[in-house]
């Protein structure tokens, strides 16, 4: 499973230089920085952090009712509870200034979090308008705009993009496991290049050995590239913390090591397992037919 939107607000700290692109004139520090705007938006942050929201929706009001600029309106939607109402109002402030790089910001946060699938195509556009400036250099984002990308190119199915944005972040020094894990997952799941993802994976075990989720990858990685034995001992480590191990396991005994008995050791463990993660089974269950396969090796066996 690849971290989404929800785990990319928790690698806020992607912190890089600038882009040194060659395309639009970088943001200049006004731009990156607008005073005014950061200091309502700390003041909002520190309302919300203590429970004052009502104070925060009050100083907003106010700012709105002396003018509907582009960073008041942001700030107005960043408190908005409705999605359709938050971007009602940064598509109004996009609106009133499309150089304004915060609302564009937050349209494809919001677009993103809550899954507006019609409009992937609009936060892509916005998101790489941004990147392309140099927006990203600021401690206070809830992610990196260029991480933001990568997710946005992921959903509308455009994983070689994908790559080349958090490709670029590793480039620029982001050793968020995020960034590796997200690529080691695309480039094994998607684009079929297990070698390379085995790199990340690493990577990220070198500070977290015991990391489930980049395991349970890199076990998939070994499987395709053939790996079946070192594929079946990583399984076997992790055959009491996850249920998919003990399936993959079977299958691995089944259909590349040649031992039916083994594979229907692990099938059995794999069909009685009942414990933390057992929901995630049912997928497996329907798509393995894993029952029915464990009545064909019993036969056999007779």
């Amino acid at each position: 499973m690849r971290a989404t939107v929800t785990a990319l607000m928790s690698a806020a700290a992607v912190l890089v230089g600038s882009t040194g692109c060659l395309g639009p004139e970088p943001f200049t520090a006004a731009q990156l920085y607008p005073q005014p705007f950061l200091a309502e938006r700390r003041f909002q942050t520190a309302a919300l952090d203590s429970g004052r929201i009502d104070d925060a929706r009050i100083q907003i009001l106010r700012l709105l009712d002396a003018q509907r600029s582009a960073p008041h309106l942001t700030l107005a939607a960043r408190l908005e509870e409705d999605p359709e109402k938050a971007l009602s109002l940064l598509d109004e402030a996009h609106r009133a200034d499309p150089a304004f790089a915060w609302s564009r910001y937050a349209l494809s946060f919001v677009i993103l979090r809550d899954a507006v699938i019609d409009r992937y195509e609009d936060s892509a556009e916005h998101l790489q308008w941004l990147v392309d400036r140099g927006f990203g250099r600021i401690a206070e984002l809830p992610a990196h705009p260029q991480l933001l990308l990568a997710e946005n190119y992921h959903r509308l199915g455009r994983f070689r993009e994908e790559t080349e944005q958090l490709e670029w972040l590793i480039a620029a020094g982001s050793t968020d496991s995020v960034v590796h894990y997200n690529l080691a997952w695309v480039l094994c799941v998607k684009l079929s290049e297990p070698e390379e993802a085995l790199e990340h994976l690493d990577e990220i075990l070198n500070d977290d050995p015991h990391r489930l989720d980049v395991l349970m990858l890199k076990g998939r990685a070994l499987w395709d590239l053939e790996r079946f034995t070192a594929a079946a001992r990583l399984f076997a480590g992790l055959a009491d913390r996850h249920p998919n191990a003990l399936l993959n396991l079977a299958l691995l005994f089944d259909q590349h090591l040649d031992d039916k008995m083994r594979a229907l050791q692990y099938y059995e463990l794999y069909d009685a397992y009942d414990s933390e993660n057992a929901d995630e089974k049912g997928w497996t269950d329907r798509h393995f037919l894993v029952k029915k396969r464990i009545e064909e090796l019993e036969k056999g066996s007779r």
